[in-house]
């Protein structure tokens, strides 16, 4: 899984978003402007809920 944080409308994010996806990797974006709370992190899993 692939974390991407970004600013809303980054064209070069988007660009890459799309390499993601025809590539079929899994990834979540996450812009500044999104609500979201990080419950828990360790060596290799960052669980978070989005609050929208």
């Amino acid at each position: 899984m692939i974390l991407i944080l970004s600013e809303d409308h980054d064209q070069s994010t988007n660009d890459i978003i799309d390499w993601l996806i025809f590539y079929k990797k899994e990834f979540v974006r996450i812009n500044l402007s999104d609500k979201c709370e990080i419950i828990k992190v360790n060596n290799t899993t960052i669980n978070f809920t989005d609050n929208h």
